[in-house]
Order: structure tokens, then C-alpha cells, then sequence
């Protein structure tokens, strides 16, 4: 069985942004999985079955914030890149690259072509 191709793993709780950021990045050409929650962003990592390569999460999510999910990632997956997009905070408030809603489509993937072109194949 050939392995699945590498995705980007989208996390937010807004379920219309989500649906935005799923047609932006497929129509883009990008394999994506969704999820609106930083407990079930974990899993997905943890469970392993569908490669990741890249992840944008909302800082503010129901549970509370991304945090968690930041941590776990650089702790199990230092090389994995994460990207946070909020309308809410500021850079100094986080580890990661930072992007404020609103984020143009244009935007988004500029910056998803910056690190997919750093991105080991």
C-alpha cells in the first residue's frame, strides 16, 4: 500500500472557517485534514496515519487556546512547522509565526509556499 501523501492539518472551531481554509487549500492543490479541536489535533499527530507536514491552528479555540497543541508539537515533533493564525493576539503572546484574521487567501498561501519550498522531500 503506498503511503499517504503528506497533508496539512487545519485546526479550528469556527466549522465556516474551517470549510474556507478546506476549499482555499485543496482548490491550492494541498492534501488537508480538519479538525476544530487541539485534543483531536493531538490524536491525529499521535496516531500517525496520515503524514503531516505542516500545521495552522486557531489560537482561540472552544476549549480554550492552542497551547497545548504548540507544546505537544514541539515536544514530539520538533521539525514539524506550525503556523497560528488569530485575531486576537500578538506575536510576543506566542512561539510560533503568527497571521491575523482576517488572512487574505493570497496571504495564506504565500506563506504555505514559503514553507512547503523549505520542506524536506
Amino acid at each position: 500500500m503506498a503511503a499517504s501523501e503528506p497533508a496539512i492539518l487545519v485546526v479550528d472551531d469556527e466549522p465556516l472557517l474551517l470549510r474556507l481554509y478546506e476549499r482555499i487549500l485543496v482548490h491550492a492543490g494541498h492534501v488537508i485534514v480538519t479538525t476544530d479541536s487541539a485534543p483531536d489535533a493531538i490524536r491525529i499527530l499521535t496516531r500517525g496515519e496520515q503524514p503531516i507536514w505542516l500545521v495552522i491552528t486557531d489560537w482561540q479555540l472552544a476549549e480554550g487556546t492552542s497551547a497545548t497543541l504548540i507544546s505537544h508539537c514541539h515536544t514530539h515533533h520538533p521539525n514539524l512547522p506550525i503556523l497560528c493564525v488569530s485575531g486576537s493576539i500578538t506575536q510576543h503572546q506566542v512561539s510560533v509565526p503568527l497571521l491575523i484574521k482576517p488572512v487574505p487567501p493570497d496571504t495564506l498561501l504565500a506563506v504555505i509556499r514559503s514553507y512547503a519550498a523549505r520542506r524536506p522531500r
